[in-house]
């Protein structure tokens, strides 16, 4: 994808020059520190008056700017670097993608700053820009079997293989696509190593055939979606406690899950009253037995913003308001869920003496 160029009548090409001087040729990267450079109609266009850039080119800036090895920083002599990643940051998580290979790829990169970037607050962005990405995609319901990237391998040498046969391998290629699509991948890190494969794997980038390019697509999708419930969800361990409330944030936003067992573990642990609070938002996104179960436990927090988010999160489960005591929501669980338990069922069930 090259740069998109606005197309502007004489007038307004003269207009945007006009503004130009009268700023004394404030766009450059010395004065204005988002500027992306190019001719001075397109850096007005684009950095003072808020125009988009094709995609490529906010992936360029968050790819160019860091090691690839240590994922630091290339400061060099520009101090805006990282004020550049943030706004790229933003733009990838609002842009449209003619291709989903693009989209892959930039998730996969995205999660490597939610994980790995020395800026708390780039970290924060890349889980409020992968939430809005991961919301725009289609969810398939069925789950397949777990993979510990064994058979990640096995299926990403067969592809391979098939197309380095050529139209020997045709056949079976749509198939063997469709196997890294179906499985569940944990740890989820093998989610991102299949996303770099569909986005660079020049055979597959390339594909035509409605058949294979549909096996591809479906596939990318629901790999996409794990790859970013993986970053969200290993965020919440993460030191900055604005990070692990924008990522919790971004696992109610998708309605996932599969990520309250960890946000279960974690509750215990947490510290932030505001992130516990977005955790009681999470878990009552999400109607089952364990979120139930640490909604109820939170009733008892020692901040009374969280008991009342908890309490929300139950009514919102529930359909309606049992008050702030854990008894009735207690009550009210084991009649929906019996195998529902709480931690003073297991206290009872240990015998006196």
């Amino acid at each position: 994808m090259g740069r998109v160029t606005p197309r502007m009548t004489t007038p307004g090409r003269l207009l945007v020059l006009a503004l130009a001087l009268l700023l004394g040729g404030g766009c450059s990267n010395k004065q204005k520190k988002l500027s992306g450079g190019g001719d001075i109609l397109g850096q007005v266009y684009y950095d003072l008056l808020g125009g988009q850039r094709a995609p490529s080119h906010y992936f360029g800036v968050l790819q160019g700017s860091r090691d690839p090895e240590s994922f630091a920083y290339r400061m060099g002599d520009d101090p805006y670097l990282v004020d550049k990643n943030i706004d790229a940051i933003t733009r990838l998580g609002g842009a449209e993608y003619g291709r989903l290979e693009g989209l892959a790829n930039t998730v996969a990169l995205m999660l490597e700053v939610l994980l790995e970037d020395a800026s708390a607050l780039a970290r924060s962005q890349a889980a409020c820009s992968l939430a809005r990405l991961g919301a725009r995609l289609p969810r398939y319901a069925a789950r397949g079997p777990l993979d510990d990237g064994t058979r990640l391998a096995a299926a990403l040498a067969e592809v391979s293989g098939l197309l380095a046969e050529g139209a020997a391998g045709r056949s079976r290629l749509a198939g063997a696509v469709a196997v890294i699509g179906s499985f569940q991948y944990e740890p989820g890190v093998y989610a991102k190593k299949a996303l770099q494969f569909f986005g660079t794997t020049p055979g597959l980038v390339d594909e035509r055939d409605p058949e294979v390019r549909t096996a591809i697509d479906t596939a990318v999708v629901k790999v996409m979606r794990q790859a970013i419930v993986y970053g969200l969800t290993a965020a919440i361990e993460g030191p900055a406690d604005f990070v692990r409330a924008d990522a919790l944030r971004g696992l109610r936003v998708l309605r996932e899950p599969g990520s309250v067992e960890a946000v279960r573990t974690r509750l215990p642990l947490e510290v932030s009253p505001t992130v516990r609070g977005e955790a009681a938002d999470y878990l009552g996104s999400v109607a089952s037995p364990a979120s139930v179960e640490a909604l109820v436990a939170l009733l008892q927090d020692v901040d009374g913003s969280v008991r009342w988010k908890a309490r929300q999160g139950l009514t919102r489960v529930a359909g309606e308001d049992l008050g702030h005591r854990a008894g009735p929501w207690q009550r009210w669980a084991r009649e929906r869920w019996p195998g529902v338990a709480f931690p003073e069922d297991a206290a009872a069930a240990v015998p006196a003496g």
